[in-house]
């Protein structure tokens, strides 16, 4: 027996004791050699030393907490090594010496046996799809099923012997012709084997992204690559492992052996990435495709609950009501609508809008600070008095102009966020007991004028009764409190019924005030000679009672106030709070002035929208970038106003913003998407990760080119996975002839297995007939049954629409070849995954995305695009890298036009030739 033998029996054995005893993890693969000169043997796990605990889990399937599972009898610290690690990846490497990177130095390694595997079987402790190599042999050992390699392997052993000892205890009746057909009898015994063998690895026999805890060399380089240093791309082609890599790449990043590539890190920093409520966030397209990854997510040990594992659909609208930009009971400041795209998709149209969006705020604040220095402000409030203590205090007023005009001259060369936001913070804090002195003055002396006057007012019951029988008689028996100056600061008092003297005193009192402020403001601006209405003819009513020439001190201060105390009231006053009117008057204005950018039905829309609160969903992306972005850069200018501001803006970014973040099928994910997801990575890692393929893209606002994405974040790497491992090589020749037919350039990718001539042709029938093109596909089916038996792979039809789903499943269902060989149909509405194994799942081609199956086949193939024939191509190039092995294709008429260059690649048969 070899050593590959000896060494399959032992690592079944273990498997078998780590299924009796429970362990809390299984290994996935073992290593035996020297190390370091001393001789070792270990386990290879996903983690360093195993969890001690399982996910308990709701209704739904999240994770919802943990239980304790005991102590590992099994696994300790020295006789097992985290796959992660510099010596899992040493390991990895396989048989020989060399030397690998440890913290201390480097270490010398030398692999005499090497063996990793995949998909521990539940129940019978039986390793799948893996591989064992020892010194002593050239030939690698490989396997789909351990157990059932080792069964056939003893088998046609003991057949040999058997053959053998037959052939010398009767020699002399066997001739040299029978001793020929005996070994080419044994030859094709060992070849139907591995033809079986050969097949199994491409069986997919439940619908979920296959967990396959190893990585090539390629895929393990890319997940190793740019370690919180900016954002990876990883691109490539049907079945080359790119959702596989992002999810190992989240665990690689998120766990202690992390720490072997960055060395030490902050406690700050570990206490992010070691916490997994707020080491990542992974964004997946659809509800569909994120719940079909979680099980995979899980068994890398990522807790995939929803609050990790999310569609940025419903993101976005959980951001947009914490951080204030949407409340459903106001309706201010926005309401969102779900318009047709408002901007051209391009980096060039977002990069512009952004960069006008961002200057037209900045204006705003070097306008705003422009008025502290306007001659013809200061002049206003340098108007002499005739009061003393009046004169006294206006004189004390213009002495802190001054140094307020010292205080923010520099400002008006300012463009950052971050130096606004710090400029507005020093400025408040050197002048707050101004302030504060300030607005308790006018409010004093508001309140002393008001209440005098108001006295005055009740003396005389004539004019008391008409100011009364007014107020009561205004807007329908409704009285409303007058607006304050939108930049006093004040409290705007809710609608008011008068049913009491009292309510109605106050509300006297209250227009009072307002009346008095505005000829307060008039007394020292003779520009500013307009009265409302309501004030006008409440001022025409008490106008004797009033002395106007004592008002102008007032006067003074809320100029004053309005134009000095404002830039005063700090950032979250004057850069937060004002972005979303600020955005208003931006899209009232420039978008206008810059129609370029905009769509067609943007155009009318921007026009429709300018006096309603409506945004789209674009605009919500780009006003959350800004502000997501604006947080970012705090954290690096003024980390203590980063932590401890309650604005909802930074305490909204300060519980979403994670270490890591993943985007998967990122194609499918409009380019403002991107970005505003992008700026979710915590600025402390700056770690993004996107994945996919451009062919793929199954959305039309999803990014065309992943240089529109490095355009944005000039930083961003592009990695290319090149080697498929999901599909055989005929189906991969008919991915890369679409690839290079609409791209113009040769396919990057290629296939891990060469072509074998052995593997199933891709099959096409065509017909007008409903039933005949489905009794080919029902034979078809039933042909994929016979030749697996027990080991039935998952089986997908793909039509157009969930209306052809049900009438498609409802027809397949009369077919009595499927009822007998036990062959169940699932109408998959919406892409729901329905069924068992042994089912046949009927699905709408717009839900396919990310699942993996056995055997696909589309129906009425020339029937799907609805005319748009550049469409087919897409849809079969999507629809066929969800094939392993059979794919199967019918027409209604014949091959469209787009995709006649196809023909020669699909046969008129059946897979009959395969058993």
């Amino acid at each position: 027996m070899s050593d590959q033998i000896k060494v399959a029996e032992f690592i079944l054995d273990h498997l078998r004791h780590e299924k009796g005893i429970r362990v809390p993890e299984e290994s996935i693969g073992y290593a035996k050699g020297q190390l370091n000169n001393k001789e070792f043997s270990r386990w290879i796990l996903r983690h360093p030393k195993s969890n001690n605990f399982v996910f308990v889990r709701d209704i739904h399937g999240n994770p919802i907490g943990t239980v304790s599972t005991g102590s590992n009898v099994l696994y300790t610290e020295s006789n097992t090594v985290y796959r992660d690690s510099e010596l899992g990846l040493s390991l990895k490497k396989g048989i020989g010496s060399r030397f690998y990177k440890a913290p201390n130095g480097d270490i010398a390694l030398h692999v005499d046996i090497y063996s990793q595997y995949t998909g521990v079987d539940d129940f019978g402790g039986d390793a799948r799809n893996g591989m064992i190599q020892t010194e002593v042999q050239e030939k690698d050992f490989t396997f789909s099923s351990l157990y059932q390699k080792l069964e056939e392997l003893k088998r046609l052993e003991d057949k040999h012997d058997e053959l053998e000892a037959l052939i010398l205890e009767k020699e002399e009746d066997f001739s040299e012709e029978a001793k020929k057909l005996v070994e080419e009898l044994e030859q094709n015994e060992a070849e139907i084997s591995e033809l079986k063998s050969r097949i199994t690895k491409y069986i997919a026999q439940e619908v979920a992204l296959r967990d396959n805890p190893h990585l090539d060399e390629y895929q393990e380089e890319i997940k190793r690559s740019r370690v919180f240093d900016g954002p990876l791309i990883i691109n490539g082609g049907p079945g080359t492992g790119k959702t596989t890599s992002l999810i190992q790449r989240i665990t690689y990043l998120t766990s202690p052996t992390i720490l072997e590539k960055t060395g030490e890190l902050s406690k700050e920093k570990t206490d992010i990435l070691f916490n997994q409520k707020k080491s990542w966030i992974f964004f997946s397209p659809t509800d569909l495709l994120r719940d079909y990854l979680a099980n995979a997510m899980i068994a890398e040990g990522l807790d995939a609950d929803k609050n990790r594992v999310r569609t940025w659909d419903s993101l976005r609208m959980v951001l947009l009501r914490e951080s204030g930009l949407i409340n459903t009971e106001t309706k201010k400041p926005f309401v969102i609508k779900q318009w047709a795209s408002y901007f051209h998709t391009s980096a060039d149209i977002y990069l512009t809008v952004q960069k006008l969006f961002l200057k037209h705020i900045n204006d705003a604040q070097k306008e705003k600070v422009n008025r502290i220095h306007s001659d013809d402000i200061v002049k206003k409030l340098r108007t002499p008095l005739d009061f003393k203590d009046a004169e006294i205090k206006r004189k004390a007023l213009n002495n802190e102009v001054t140094r307020m005009q010292d205080a923010s001259k520099y400002a008006l060369t300012l463009a950052k966020h971050s130096d606004w936001i710090s400029f507005y913070n020093n400025f408040r804090s050197t002048f707050i007991e101004l302030f504060n002195t300030l607005n308790k003055d006018i409010r004093d002396q508001i309140n002393t004028d008001a209440s005098l006057l108001q006295v005055n007012i009740e003396r005389n019951p004539e004019l008391y009764e008409w100011i009364k029988n007014w107020i009561l008689n205004d807007n329908s028996g409704t009285v409303t409190e007058p607006e304050p100056d939108e930049d006093d600061g004040e409290e705007i008092e809710p609608e008011i019924k008068p049913e009491g003297t009292i309510d109605l005193r106050r509300i006297i009192n209250s227009r009072l005030k307002a009346m008095l402020k505005s000829l307060a403001i008039r007394s020292i601006d003779a520009t500013n000679n307009k009265l409302s209405d309501k004030n006008k003819v409440l001022y025409e009513k008490v106008t004797s009672l009033i002395k106007e020439d004592k008002l102008q001190l007032l006067g003074i201060q809320l100029y004053f106030k309005k134009y000095f105390e404002l830039v005063g009231r700090g950032a979250e006053y004057n850069y937060f709070d004002e972005i979303p009117k600020l955005y208003k008057s931006f899209r009232r204005t420039k978008l206008k002035e810059n129609g370029r950018v905009l769509t067609d039905k943007g155009f009318v829309a921007c026009n429709d929208s300018i006096s309603r609160d409506s945004i789209n969903y674009q605009e919500a992306d780009l006003i959350l970038c800004v502000i997501f972005d604006i947080c970012r850069a705090l954290y690096s200018s003024d980390k203590k106003y980063f932590n401890d501001s309650d604005h909802l803006y930074l305490a909204t970014y300060r519980d979403i913003a994670k270490a890591v973040v993943a985007i998967d099928e990122a194609t499918d994910f409009s380019l403002w998407e991107l970005a505003v997801m992008s700026t979710l990575s915590h600025p402390l890692f700056n770690s993004v990760t996107l994945a996919g393929d451009l062919m793929q893209r199954m959305t039309t606002k999803g990014i065309q080119s992943w240089a529109d994405y490095q355009k944005i974040y000039p930083e961003a790497e592009v990695q290319d996975l090149i080697i498929a491992y999901r599909q055989t090589a005929k189906l991969l020749k008919i991915a890369s002839s679409i690839y290079e037919k609409i791209l113009d350039v040769p396919a990057k990718f290629k296939p891990f297995h060469e072509e074998d001539v052995r593997d199933p042709e891709p099959l096409v029938y065509i017909s007008d007939e409903d039933d005949d093109k489905l009794r080919w596909v029902v034979d078809r089916i039933i042909e994929i049954h016979n030749l697996y038996g027990t080991s039935f792979p998952t089986v997908a039809l793909f039509v157009k629409n969930d209306n052809e789903v049900v009438r498609i499943a409802k027809l397949l269902k009369n077919y009595s070849a499927l009822e007998e060989s036990g062959i169940g149909i699932s109408a998959c509405v919406q892409g729901q995954i329905l069924g068992n194994q042994e089912h046949v799942r009927v699905f709408s081609i717009e839900y396919i995305k990310g699942l993996e199956f056995g055997a696909v086949f589309f129906h009425d193939l020339d029937q799907l695009s609805d005319g748009e024939q550049d469409l087919i191509n897409k849809f079969i190039y999507v629809g066929l890298s969800r094939a392993n092995l059979f794919l199967g294709v019918t027409f209604m008429y014949d091959y469209p036009e787009s995709i006649s260059y196809l023909k020669p690649i699909f046969k008129e048969s059946n897979w009959k030739i395969i058993n």
